[in-house]
């Protein structure tokens, strides 16, 4: 095989390994998506969220287009404290948003896309964000 040949193998390579990311799905900030855990490293008595369950991407679009890196907070259907300023009550399973749990994800650790939230949601759990993380104005 000569170097050309070599080059050309190698090129051939490369494109179809691009091809590979160009088509990888990018999640979506307003995402809800199934993330898989294990459980090692987890107290019983917890109550960080940190096992497999849908978690919703606040991370913003541009960010998780250009990074494998998108930013997440956990979901619960059991009924925990609603009125809490960090929680925030959704349609989607009447599920409760736990907005003062911020994990960062691989992008490629999600399993799939479970919903969209609606931007009024969205909104709403912007308000969320912003108590947890002390940006608040008030």
């Amino acid at each position: 095989m000569t170097y050309e040949q070599y080059l050309i193998e190698e090129n051939e390579k490369l494109k179809k390994e691009l091809e590979k990311y160009k088509n990888m799905q990018k999640v979506k900030r307003g995402d809800i998506i199934y993330i898989e855990m294990n459980k090692q490293n987890i107290e019983e008595d917890s109550d960080v969220q940190e096992y497999s369950r849908p978690y919703l991407v606040v991370s913003n679009d541009i960010g998780n287009y250009h990074s494998n890196i998108c930013i997440c907070v956990p979901l619960t259907t059991k009924d925990k404290k609603v009125k809490q300023p960090t929680h925030y009550r959704i349609k989607y399973k009447d599920s409760v948003v736990l907005c003062e749990q911020i994990f960062t994800f691989n992008q490629n650790r999600y399993k799939k896309v479970l919903y969209r939230l609606p931007e009024e949601e969205m909104k709403e759990i912007d308000k969320c964000l912003m108590v947890s993380l002390g940006l608040n104005n008030t």
